[in-house]
């Protein structure tokens, strides 16, 4: 496996800063979330990839483990279908979108929309109407969870009951220009959150109690309206559930047809945060060292790429630990340079990796991935390299 040592050595020479990718670890990963997922195949989340490149990796030299995408945004969509990419899911709701749309010749065959509410279906019916064509859409049902009164969660759909399912159902049965291709639900309060986060100790154990008193109550209610859209005769091609930090469980799920993922290919640095798995650090940046402004301090130039989210230390990028640096407190990443100090420092003109604490953001600050195999680089696009900024 490579090292650090060795990514910084086939990276030397190149203009920096620089994203880096690393093959061998990436193909760990891979193989990692295969088992996790395994027997059931996984949808590739592009917003935490971001790189057709990188998505041609994983969907044509991994077809036994990865089949379709999760996209984000519908001009995304239309793009990455546009370039070849089948079977693509957009995993938010949109309305504005389809009253810009005026080019009959954007095929929509390979397009799944998303939805939760029946605003979202009239539109959607409308535009087929218009375009004479059965739309896909798929519903997205919310799998928070309440305990103590508190929610454990995120707020995301709307579509949590089988009353507000049936209501959904009994519109549906009126519009011919919307074909229901399956349902999509995100537990996220398992998926997205760990267990094992240094920044939050107090709450680790709170968050391990509250995710197994959760999963009872997804689990059935998954099934439940699952259950139900069959039952009214509709003829589902997936029901795709769960993320990078709940493979292994949501795959317990009878009803469950697939699962998504797309952090953990490149494990940014929320995803060491997981008692239940762990993965290589595959994908991240390096910075060239520019200042030495005191004796145990070094400062280099970039750095804050700061990950979305509700701010917190953890949101940060921070050096990869076989540098042994760290960030000073009161400065933290900054938008042009960065602070770091250290009892070794590096050498001036030097550069230092970086781990993203998010995925797929990492690629909006760079053109070019670097796909460090064996010694040798190959450029790879991000979407903003091919000109692409979808949200």
């Amino acid at each position: 496996m490579a090292s650090d040592h060795d990514i910084i050595q086939a990276l030397s020479g190149r203009p920096l800063p620089i994203a880096w990718l690393d093959h061998e670890r990436l193909e760990h990963n891979i193989d990692a979330l295969s088992k996790l997922a395994s027997p059931l195949k996984i949808r590739v989340a592009s917003k935490s990839v971001r790189s057709t490149d990188v998505l041609r990796i994983l969907l044509n030299e991994h077809p036994h483990i990865f089949h379709g995408i999760l996209a984000y945004h519908p001009d995304e969509a239309v793009w990455l279908s546009s370039l070849g990419f089948k079977d693509i899911v957009i995993g938010y709701p949109y309305m504005d979108w389809f009253s810009h749309q005026e080019d009959p010749n954007n095929s929509l065959e390979e397009i799944t929309f998303m939805v939760d509410r029946i605003e979202h279906l009239e539109v959607i019916n409308q535009f087929g109407a218009k375009r004479q064509q059965k739309i896909n859409i798929c519903f997205d049902i919310d799998l928070s969870t309440r305990h103590f009164g508190i929610l454990f969660g995120v707020y995301r759909s709307s579509l949590r009951s089988e009353a507000e399912m049936t209501k959904l159902l009994d519109h549906l049965d009126h519009m011919k220009f919307i074909h229901l291709r399956g349902i999509m639900g995100y537990e996220a309060q398992i998926a997205g959150v760990g267990d094992a986060n240094p920044f939050k100790k107090i709450l680790n154990p709170v968050i391990s109690f509250l995710k197994k008193k959760s999963w009872p109550v997804v689990k059935k209610r998954r099934q439940n309206l699952v259950g139900l859209c069959k039952m009214r005769g509709f003829d589902l091609d997936f029901v795709n559930g769960g993320g990078t930090g709940s493979l292994a469980l949501t795959k317990t799920d009878d009803s469950v047809t697939e699962v998504a993922a797309g952090s953990g290919i490149y494990s940014p640095l929320l995803f060491d945060y997981y008692k239940s798995f762990k993965l290589l650090p595959a994908a991240g940046f390096a910075l060239e060292v520019t200042r030495m402004p005191a004796r145990k301090t070094v400062t280099v130039a970039g750095g804050g790429y700061i990950a979305s989210g509700a701010t917190s230390p953890d949101k940060s990028p921070r050096p990869m630990h076989s540098q042994h640096l760290s960030l000073e407190p009161n400065e933290g990443a900054g938008e042009v340079q960065t602070p770091l100090h250290g009892k070794v420092l590096p050498k001036l003109g030097s550069m230092v990796l970086f781990r993203h604490a998010k995925a797929g953001e990492l690629c909006e600050r760079f053109n070019h991935l670097h796909l460090v195999k064996i010694g040798e680089v190959k450029q790879l696009k991000t979407y903003r390299g091919e000109g692409k900024c979808f949200l």
